[in-house]
């Protein structure tokens, strides 16, 4: 059975800068930081099991935060399409 290539992470260069940002703070947990890392490492088109070894962590965390960001990613661009269709 052939495996499916994780979804495409593709970032504005604001949306790049802001998770950059968040990992050049020192007042970043831990936890949040690794998210951002998740991200951006799958925006380069990394898969699951190289943003699992690289960040040490599994490859269910590294394809649930890849999930989570595609989908709110998706509710917003619903969202503003629906916000855009109001009449004014």
């Amino acid at each position: 059975m052939p495996r499916l290539a994780p979804k495409p992470v593709e970032l504005e260069d604001e949306e790049k800068r802001e998770l950059e940002k968040i990992l050049a703070r020192h007042s970043t947990s831990q936890q949040v930081a690794k998210r951002a890392k998740i991200i951006l490492l799958a925006s380069l088109g990394r898969n699951h099991r190289d943003i699992a070894r690289e960040l040490n962590i599994s490859r269910k965390m590294a394809r649930l935060w890849r999930e989570r960001w595609c989908s709110a990613f998706a509710q917003i661009v619903v969202f503003d399409d629906w916000e855009a269709s109001l009449p004014r």
